[in-house]
């Protein structure tokens, strides 16, 4: 046998298994790492390119849900949303170079979001609202964001949160006095007060202390209406008119039936709810921020209830609830990115989104869908029945050394030292200033 043969035979044998071995390897290698990026791409979606929409907002409270809600649109779509928690007057030094995609706003009143607008800052998506996302919301709520008056007119924005004030009462209390059921007339009103403070309970505190005390509002619409008010507030109706006089006349009638009193009634709303919730009050009007103050105060307080506005028959229209937009956005115009940032803004209000953004944020949702699901946290749940009968708070438009004259002088009248038609000329001539 020639072995030198065979040895050659052999080395080239093995030689040649191992470069069929180390072709083998690579080809392995390439197909794990083709596999790999694509996996990576179906999990981290912007890797290769995918959109991505810049999210500021001043929510701190809420900055762990809406990155969440992020994370799972996301994983929904590919559309990669960065998250910027900000401060809340930060979305107001917008740039070209430096400007994100949306916008979050915190407590917007509509001349803020009429600013916006002018200034060339918020998109108009009256075209994207007109395709049945309009019809979500809860009817005061879009009004925020819906410019009429004025040009530019439009839709400049999407509410997300709310929140209305309401009665709150103690339940106990109203036992105590006999009263089995919450007024639903001014004249049911008036009666409550005299049986509470029969039995030593003084019927209402809070909120007119304030510039603008949100129980004033339920009866300054229910009397002059949104037109009269808003024609007040643009100089165009003056408050000695018939109608103002009138409302102001409420006041005295407060008084006479020991509803409250000067000092009662200029307790802020937090120490009015912890009168409530120790019995020494009855009343209270206030949003659903009440629940934070029953749990840090009397946690195991339970026996309260809602109502709203009482109707009083000597007025033009129905009482409505003030209230506002808590947490909403605006696209904003010079955004390259406007047609992903609308879909991601209508996808923030489906009734499942709007729970989640909800529960997590602490207020209201924008729409009645998700205000009634049972997953949305109860005294939430609670208020939003009030929502139907908001009324969007339109003092932002008055001069606010005549709603400084207005409030003192009511404080005075439940005080006994001033007179409806005495407030009405002396707000007057703050007017002609």
């Amino acid at each position: 046998m020639d072995t030198s043969n065979y040895r050659k035979s052999t080395y080239a044998h093995i030689k040649k298994r191992l470069r069929l071995y180390r072709v083998l390897r690579i080809s392995l290698m390439n197909l794990f790492l083709v596999g790999f990026s694509f996996a990576y791409l179906l999990i981290i979606p912007g890797a290769a390119g995918a959109v991505t929409l810049e999210f500021w907002h001043p929510w701190p409270h809420a900055e762990r849900t809406v990155r969440n809600l992020s994370r799972e649109y996301t994983r929904e779509t590919g559309v990669v949303v960065r998250v910027r928690a900000v401060s809340p007057s930060s979305y107001h030094p917008w740039t070209a170079r430096n400007a994100p995609d949306l916008i979050g706003l915190s407590h917007p009143t509509k001349r803020n979001v009429e600013e916006l607008a002018r200034a060339g800052r918020a998109y108009n998506i009256s075209s994207e609202m007109g395709h049945g996302w309009y019809s979500r919301f809860w009817p005061g709520m879009l009004e925020t964001f819906r410019i009429s008056r004025a040009s530019p007119t439009g839709v400049y924005g999407v509410p997300l949160t709310g929140q209305v004030h309401m009665f709150v009462y103690n339940k106990t209390a109203f036992a105590k006095a006999g009263i089995s059921r919450p007024p639903a007339t001014w004249s049911e009103l008036m009666r409550c007060s005299r049986l509470l403070h029969k039995v030593g309970v003084t019927p209402y505190a809070g909120g007119f202390s304030s510039r603008q005390p949100p129980l004033a509002y339920v009866y300054e619409w229910s009397y002059m209406g949104i037109h009269n008010l808003a024609q007040t507030y643009f100089s165009h109706h003056p408050y000695t008119s018939t109608d103002w006089v009138r409302q102001l006349g409420l006041y005295p009638e407060m008084r006479s039936h020991g509803f409250t009193d000067a000092k009662w009634a200029s307790m802020s709303e937090t120490s009015a709810a912890k009168a409530m919730l120790d019995g020494r009050v009855a009343m209270v009007f206030i949003g659903p921020s009440f629940e934070s103050v029953r749990r840090a105060y009397k946690p195991q307080f339970m026996s309260w209830g809602l109502f709203g506005g009482p109707m009083d028959g000597r007025a033009r229209f129905l009482p409505r609830l003030p209230g506002s937009v808590v947490e909403g956005l605006v696209v904003n115009r010079r955004s390259n990115r406007k047609v992903e940032a609308i879909k991601f803004a209508r996808w923030l209000t489906d009734p499942a989104r709007q729970v989640a953004f909800a529960n997590g944020a602490s207020s209201i949702p924008a729409t009645p869908a998700a205000s009634s699901s049972p997953e949305l946290h109860s005294h939430l749940r609670a208020f939003a029945s009030g929502m139907r009968d908001q009324a969007i708070d339109l003092r932002v438009y008055e001069q606010p050394e005549a709603l400084d004259t207005l409030y003192a002088g009511v404080r005075r009248m439940l005080g006994g030292s001033n007179t409806p038609s005495a407030v009405a000329q002396s707000v007057q001539r703050v007017k002609r200033k």
